[in-house]
């Protein structure tokens, strides 16, 4: 539970952070939910974070959740190595 709810929080702090702001909509936009014990969604609720993320044709991609989620899982992984360390101490 507890390492699954930081990991939702860390994406995201780290995708608001990272995301464009022309009007502070799609920033204002990504949430975090329990959807079960162990188990958190984080989503972006502005319909055109998708282009924003990926680019179209018209525009280049301005990733921000995708650099989000890599950096949450390599603090995760910290994580979860220093509580295996921990339990060998």
């Amino acid at each position: 539970g507890h390492a699954v709810r930081t990991w939702a929080a860390n994406v995201k702090r780290l995708a608001k952070g990272k995301s464009p702001v022309r009007t502070g909509f799609l920033r204002d936009s990504i949430d975090s939910e329990r959807i079960g014990p162990k188990h958190w969604k984080v989503r972006v609720g502005a319909s055109y974070g998708v282009y924003v993320e990926y680019g179209t044709r018209y525009m280049s991609a301005q990733p921000y959740f995708r650099p989000a989620i890599k950096v949450a899982n390599k603090i995760f992984r910290q994580q979860v190595t220093e509580v295996f360390r921990n339990a060998n101490d």
